[in-house]
């Protein structure tokens, strides 16, 4: 039995507190027990959460497996695994939504008839991961999860588990790469070579319980100390340049704000009176506002030549130099108005991502050539 004053919070509840505290630490349950849930109910809480803290949640849920607290709540013991297949399925149906029409589900436990639920999560979902270390649970993250999160598991049971969940994601018609997999208290103490084992065998996070380690703090600060996956933060942040570099080409100005932090800043310069920046636009909707101006070229083509990318204690920084080429018309002739330039960047790590926290433009070259014909 548990002691009266046993510290077990409700999860949802918890990680609401803690989202209005914090702004970038990641939310995720472990594990929310889904028969003791109504979907409808569920999927407006976890989405609220979701859009409360900027798309921060992740969903770790499973079957449960003590009976009393499943009996509790009047659902059969016997059936927890079905009904907890069928409640992923109606949340993300809920999530995604069907228009005006609503929701219409017919199942063996639940029957909805143009249901709706707002808000919507932030990202149209919220990532749901299976908890459990049975091929029951294995399964059920392949056909329906995001991720698997089995506890206390590790060498040939582990690999059959996963083995198990990526099978169950082909027969699905799912990606079984695009699955994650979450290792939990598995260990009684994480340094940085033993994470790097533990990623070997495919893990995407390790999850660590408070009374794993009477030092766990000073665990978590040893680990946050060691460079990880430069590689890594290099291909995203490269990523970021080149879509911002093709969203100007296709003129989506949303598409381009969205690119940078909502204080985000943009310095550029007013060519031909300067070419160093010395213009300041901040906030999405300056920002916005001065990309249009481009909308007085015919079209506009980026070339990206060089990136060179290193981390800062607050994110990361970035020189990119390429050229822009703007096809405008003059006197009834095309021509090419090219600017050879230079972006020095300030990159913030957020729940979306990476996204731009300042971008400066210099332009360092400007040429003028005739074009012989462009498309339109």
């Amino acid at each position: 039995a548990l002691p009266d004053d046993c510290p077990i919070p409700d999860p949802l509840d918890l990680l609401t507190f803690l989202a209005a505290r914090t702004t970038t630490l990641g939310l995720a349950t472990g594990v929310l027990v889904l028969p003791n849930h109504h979907p409808v109910v569920l999927a407006k809480r976890a989405a609220t959460l979701d859009v409360l803290s900027g798309g921060r949640l992740r969903l770790c849920v499973g079957a449960g497996w003590m009976r009393e607290e499943v009996e509790a709540c009047g659902v059969d013991f016997g059936t927890r695994g079905r009904r907890a297949d069928e409640q992923i399925q109606v949340l993300r149906a809920l999530w995604a939504g069907n228009g005006e029409k609503g929701v219409d589900h017919h199942g063996e436990f639940f029957d909805l008839d143009g249901a709706m639920t707002y808000p919507r999560p932030t990202r149209g979902d919220v990532p749901v991961h299976v908890g459990g270390h049975s091929r029951a649970a294995a399964r059920r993250a392949g056909r329906y999860g995001d991720g698997l999160q089995p506890l206390g598991v590790a060498g040939e049971a582990l690999a059959a588990l996963v083995a198990e969940m990526r099978s169950s994601a082909v027969a699905a018609g799912r990606d079984p790469d695009a699955l994650e997999l979450s290792l939990g208290h598995l260990v009684p103490r994480v340094d940085a070579a033993r994470a790097e084992r533990l990623a070997e065998l495919g893990a995407s996070r390790i999850v660590l319980a408070a009374s794993d380690s009477p030092d766990l703090a000073q665990q978590l600060v040893e680990l946050l100390r060691v460079p990880a996956g430069a590689d890594g933060m290099r291909d995203e942040l490269s990523d970021l340049v080149h879509r911002y570099a093709l969203l100007v080409d296709d003129r989506d100005w949303d598409g381009v704000a969205a690119l940078f932090t909502e204080d985000g800043l943009l310095v550029s310069p007013e060519p031909p009176r300067t070419l160093a920046p010395d213009v300041e636009r901040r906030g999405r909707d300056d920002i916005r506002a001065a990309m249009s101006g481009l909308d007085r070229a015919l079209r506009t083509v980026h070339e990206v030549f060089g990136e060179v990318y290193d981390e800062t204690p607050d994110g990361a920084r970035g020189v990119v130099r390429g050229a822009a080429h703007h096809l405008m018309e003059r006197d009834g002739d095309t021509v090419d108005l090219t600017w050879r330039l230079r972006y020095d960047d300030a990159y913030r790590r957020t729940p979306a991502g990476w996204l731009f926290a300042r971008r400066a433009l210099t332009i360092d070259v400007v040429e003028v050539g005739p074009v012989q014909k462009v498309r339109r």
